[in-house]
């Protein structure tokens, strides 16, 4: 893809997935949920971005409207995704922030991560800014 000049994304969750991706040679990461070290400084090294997604797992462990089992395994991905952010940020991972809104998934997730306010008033940065990140502005 970049030999003819264009973007590349994956969505990749677990580990293997994201480590392939990242070999790949991928532009972003989507969700990105369990990093390991490794993985973040291939990720330096390419200059792969993460798009987290962390307010679309939240979503999904309130479990508002989701089958049980959805609510439960979104529980368990919670925790780890905040350690694989603030890996990813601690490393100097640029990160954007991205909803997978167009899932099926995100509906129930749309009141949190729909925004059209500025972005200090974001549901996402909020979110992210809970999970330890610094809401001023980089450059």
């Amino acid at each position: 893809a970049r030999r003819f000049g264009r973007k590349t994304a994956a969505h990749a969750l677990g580990t293997d997935g994201i480590r392939n991706a990242v070999r790949a040679g991928v532009d972003t990461i989507e969700h990105g949920v369990f990093l390991t070290e490794d993985i973040v400084a291939g990720m330096r090294r390419q200059g792969t971005v993460l798009c987290p997604t962390l307010a679309t797992y939240r979503a999904l462990a309130a479990g508002d409207g989701v089958p049980a089992y959805a609510a439960v395994k979104a529980r368990t991905v919670v925790a780890g995704h905040r350690e694989s952010f603030l890996m990813a940020l601690d490393a100097g991972i640029p990160v954007i922030a991205g909803t997978d809104a167009g899932a099926p998934h995100s509906s129930r997730a749309r009141p949190q991560i729909w925004s059209w306010s500025p972005p200090t008033r974001s549901p996402t940065l909020a979110i992210c800014v809970r999970c330890g990140a610094s809401s001023a502005p980089r450059s």
